[in-house]
């Protein structure tokens, strides 16, 4: 899921996406899979994406008219440019990447190689 760019490179990452809701005003359940070192992800694969919450802070929660592919653009966009180090899920990743980017890219590096087969 993620471009060549990132930390992550071309790596497998899965994600899982619950069943359509009847009830389109709740954001749909969304979970990671697949192990991944990242600060909007934590060890259990819960994901911290506005999106996805019905409230969210920044006014970017999650709306009836949006759709899947809003999922898939949100979580696309973890693995390129949306790095939330004002409330991450995983505080050890964001502090890692604030202080050395070398370590916290060697860190994703061993994670993928570890858990996201290519």
């Amino acid at each position: 899921m993620a471009p060549k760019a990132s930390p992550g490179g071309k790596a497998v990452k899965k994600a899982a996406v619950g069943k359509a809701q009847k009830n389109i005003s709740k954001p749909p359940k969304v979970k990671c899979l697949t192990k991944l070192w990242h600060p909007n992800i934590n060890v259990e694969g819960d994901i911290c994406l506005s999106l996805l919450r019905l409230n969210s802070i920044d006014g970017l929660g999650w709306a009836p008219t949006r759709r899947l592919k809003d999922v898939i653009w949100g979580l696309n966009s973890l693995f390129t440019d949306l790095l939330n180090f004002e409330d991450p899920l995983n505080i050890e990743a964001a502090e890692q990447y604030s202080k050395d980017k070398d370590k916290f890219q060697a860190k994703v590096r061993e994670y993928v190689s570890a858990y996201a087969r290519r």
